[in-house]
């Protein structure tokens, strides 16, 4: 019997890396890291996250650049 997926596994999409994130703030607990990240994601200039660290137990609050991941949606939709 032949698999019904077999496109979805053979079809593969080349993954290009974005922008670096710069760390902006290390906290011990996840509500701090939160406020700081709730501040920073108002002024729709930046893509802001937060990030745990497993290793150490600590919230890494990461911000980079909305602008060229806005860039790389449209280049993506012209070449579609």
């Amino acid at each position: 019997m032949a698999r019904k997926f077999k496109d979805r596994y053979t079809k593969k999409e080349k993954h290009e890396e974005g922008k670096k994130w710069k760390i902006v703030g290390r906290f011990p607990e996840f509500k701090n890291a939160d406020e700081l990240r709730n501040m920073l994601v108002d002024d729709d200039e930046n893509d802001v996250k937060v990030h745990r660290h497993y290793k150490n137990d600590v919230f890494v609050v990461k911000m980079r650049k909305k602008s060229y991941r806005l860039k790389r949606d449209e280049s993506e939709k012209l070449q579609n």
